[in-house]
């Protein structure tokens, strides 16, 4: 209608002939039949809106359902998208050993995972259908608005202990369905955290850190215990590419060749579940200061850190957090799994089952009424794509793929069982990408900062 209206506006309406307005009619209703998205022609069950999330492999979209059941029960879903193409060149790239894992069995494994685990817990990211079409992959699943996690933690710079506690907590009770499961997510980071959000209810008086810049630190908000701050509701956990089924729970036997599975395997299947909460105290040593754990621009030197658990609570950023918080940030980064707290003891950390707010919360609950709802402060989207961002994302990778070796190995000392014989047992495997990721921190101001007040410290 735009170029009908532009056409009338260029001409007299005299001059204007009905062949030039069906012409425009005509490519404008094509135009409305071609899908907007390539990936939209081999998915009839589904309207892609727009895209919201991009892996190495995959892309998420939002879309609508078609499918009157489905509709009834979600308005929007996410739809994770992965090329075959883009899978066959990976394949391709890595070696062809007999047996090795195919990357259809890892789509396959990632989905029989994720279905599996999906139903009885709030707080996994419900899985709803798989397509497989001739180019792609399509794993259908619940649709959270709020996003990421780690786009709240660049939003605010850091959380106050009551929000990471909500966070955590809502983390942790997702960990202990999975492994009672007898799954490991192998996964933990801010990354794969989603949230749905809450009304924001500004503070009347914004608390402030020593170490904090007021020109530029947002106000996360009024927080409720239970509900939620800093529009953080409800929290979910994502994405099982790389998880894992150490043992079937109705034989409580490890996943594998059981014959060759070594007893020492069998007796400690517990151990390799403790990868889990080392990614859980990465993500709350971040959201309690804003930056992770471990850091260095050099990728072996960052990768021995994390081997040995080489961090430190750096002044002044941890002056003002309390004892009880880093006494559980220290319980979970032990380097030793067997001394590592395991899903039990961190949910009954007293830490974690304390809020600072409550006398506050009942006062806030009574004038909820009375009280405003906002929108979330604006942020500019930019800060997610900054050095220091790209720097944390990169710093989880590196970390959770350090845990995930450091597991294999030693679990290979006890059985020769590989990756690939778990396939016997379950049609899948560990993941899309399991490889090493490289690091570019030489730019990241967190690194600078940590460096800087390193060299204080030493030369005082």
């Amino acid at each position: 209608m735009n170029k009908i209206k532009a056409l009338f506006s260029k001409k007299d309406m005299e001059t204007v002939s009905v062949k030039e307005v069906d012409e425009i009619r005509q490519e404008e209703v094509i135009k409305e039949m071609v899908p907007r998205f390539k990936e939209q022609f081999e998915l009839n069950d589904y309207k892609l809106l727009c895209k919201v999330g991009e892996g190495a492999f995959s892309k998420v979209y939002k879309a609508v359902p078609l499918n009157t059941t489905i509709a009834k029960n979600h308005k929007h879903v996410a739809v994770k998208i992965i090329n075959k193409d883009n899978l066959h060149e990976k394949e391709q790239k890595e070696d062809s050993n007999v047996g090795k894992t195919t990357t259809r069995q890892q789509v396959l494994k990632e989905v029989s995972i994720h279905k599996l685990i999906s139903s009885n817990c709030e707080n996994i990211v419900q899985f709803i259908e798989f397509k497989e079409t001739r180019s792609n992959y399509y794993i259908v699943q619940e649709l959270l608005d709020g996003g990421e996690i780690f786009n709240e933690i660049v939003k605010y710079t850091y959380f106050s202990e009551d929000l990471c506690r909500h966070v955590i907590r809502q983390l942790g009770l997702a960990i202990r369905h999975l492994h009672s499961m007898g799954v490991v997510h192998r996964d933990i980071k801010p990354e794969n955290l989603l949230f749905n959000p809450i009304a924001y209810q500004p503070n009347e008086t914004p608390k402030l850190r020593k170490s904090d810049d007021p020109n530029t630190k947002v106000d996360e908000g009024v927080f409720i215990p239970h509900v939620g701050g800093g529009s953080i509701g409800i929290v979910k956990l994502a994405d099982f590419g790389l998880s894992k089924q150490i043992f079937q729970t109705n034989t409580m036997t490890p996943c594998g060749t059981v014959g060759y599975t070594a007893p020492e395997v069998v007796k400690d299947e517990n151990y390799s579940m403790k990868v889990d909460m080392w990614g859980v105290g990465c993500v709350l040593y971040t959201m309690l200061c804003g930056f992770p754990p471990f850091f260095d621009d050099k990728i072996d030197v960052l990768t021995e850190k994390i081997s040995k658990g080489q961090y430190t609570f750096l002044k002044p950023w941890w002056d003002e957090i309390s004892d009880g918080a880093k006494r559980c940030v220290r319980k979970l980064l032990e380097v030793d799994p067997h001394r590592r707290y395991d899903i039990e003891q961190f949910l009954q950390d007293p830490w974690l089952n304390s809020f600072d707010c409550e006398k506050v919360a009942q006062q806030v609950q009574r004038k909820k009424s009375r009280a405003h709802a906002r929108m979330p402060p604006h942020v500019d989207t930019s800060l997610l794509y900054s050095p220091a961002a790209v720097a944390m994302r990169d710093a989880f990778d590196i970390s959770n793929a350090v845990q995930r070796i450091e597991q294999e190995k030693k679990r290979n000392l006890l059985t020769s069982l590989n990756e690939d014989s778990e396939l016997l047992g379950f049609t899948a495997t560990t993941g899309l990408d399991d490889r090493m990721f490289q690091l570019r921190l030489n730019s990241s101001t967190i690194v600078k900062r940590r460096k800087h007040k390193q060299e204080l410290l030493a030369n005082k």
